[in-house]
Parts: C-alpha cells; structure tokens; sequence
C-alpha cells in the first residue's frame, strides 16, 4: 500500500472518530442547518409528498421532526447518523414532540439502505461514501423490496469540467452523476435538478438535486 493511501486511511478513521464524538452542526439547534437543507426538503414536500416511510442518512439530532411536524404526522421516519451524542437529542425529541413510529440510529449510514422503508433521503451525506460504498449502497437499496424512492441534494463532479469516476476533495468523496445513473441503471427514472448553491459551486463541481425512482 502507497504512502498516500496509508494517510488517506488514517485521515478516514480519525474523521469517522471525530464524527461519532463530536459534530459541526449545534446539536441543540432545531432549525435547518443552511439552505442546502431547506432547498432539499421543500424539493420532497413538493415533488415527493405520497411517500408514508422516509429514512434520512445524516439526520443529526432529528430536528425535521421537529421542523416538519404537520408533513410528518401520518409518516413513519427513520433517522440514521454516527454521532452517538446527536441520536441521543433526536430521541428525547422524539419523545416530547415525535411519535413512537419513527426511530434513530447511531449508525453508519450505509446500513440504512436495508431498512424497511419507500424514500430515502441524503443532503450532503452521501460525500462520506467512498465510491465502492457508494456502489455498495445503491446495490443494496435495489435489493431492497420496499425501497421505492431516493432524493440527493449532494456536490457532483461536473462532467461536462473534469473526466473523473470520483473527486476526492480533503476528506470528501465528490461523485459523479453518470456513475450513479449507470450503477441504478433500468429500471428506474432519474431527474436531475440543478440547485446552484453558491457554497457548492466551483468548476468541477456542482449542486443538484437528483430525485430516483423505481420504474
């Protein structure tokens, strides 16, 4: 093994250390961390309300519970995220604010994709998985007999800017959009709806909103 990729594992193990401790996003906030957030859940109010179980990979201290209270009355959500302290908050806010249908678990995201679930959530998570995860993920969603719908609201590679599978960028793994088309493959219908958030933009990369659904 090269000495980049020996680095590039410890910087791994220490920022999935880092994660499961401690978190970016104040876990006593219950309002949406940034617009990237707010942009990708008013997209599943609008385009994919019909849904009655959602699972959200990164749901930090679950405060959409919180947030969308009356869009999630008659649903059932699931929560997953590797920070021990954050799944904590979203259980004692579930409890005061929740109902006992929806759940959280202090989980590698991946893992999600087995629950029993029709729509699947990720803003900004997906960046986490490295692509054989990613690979991994989605071959597990299309094995999974309830799974129906996924909505993305992620950094992609701008294809038409760099010829690339995956951007590696500091601990990031930026993916391409042509990769995860052709990974879900027939079979299911993939929109793509570019959001142009400023923070995301660069010339190799862009922000969209990728809505998947099974055909």
């Amino acid at each position: 093994m090269s000495i980049k990729k020996i680095l590039r594992n410890i910087i791994i193990r220490s920022k999935l250390f880092y994660w499961s401790f401690f978190h970016p996003d104040n876990l006593l906030s219950f309002k949406y961390a940034n617009k990237a957030e707010k942009i990708g859940w008013e997209f599943v109010i609008k385009e994919m309300s019909s849904y009655k179980t959602i699972c959200e990979l990164g749901c930090v201290n679950g405060r959409v519970i919180f947030i969308l209270r009356e869009f999630l009355k008659n649903k059932i959500y699931i929560g997953y995220d590797l920070n021990i302290f954050a799944i904590m908050v979203a259980k004692i806010l579930n409890y005061f604010f929740g109902k006992s249908k929806n759940s959280f678990h202090c989980k590698n995201a991946l893992f999600s994709a087995n629950e029993d679930c029709e729509l699947f959530i990720s803003i900004a998570t997906l960046i986490y998985f490295s692509e054989n995860e990613l690979r991994k993920f989605i071959r597990l969603l299309k094995c999974n007999k309830s799974f129906k719908a996924i909505m993305m609201h992620e950094i992609f590679i701008n294809d038409k800017a760099i010829n690339s599978k995956d951007l590696i960028s500091g601990n990031s793994n930026i993916h391409s959009i042509a990769m995860i088309e052709k990974e879900f493959g027939k079979g299911y219908k993939v929109d793509i709806y570019r959001t142009f958030y400023s923070i995301w933009e660069k010339d190799d990369r862009i922000s969209a909103i990728l809505s998947i659904k099974k055909i």
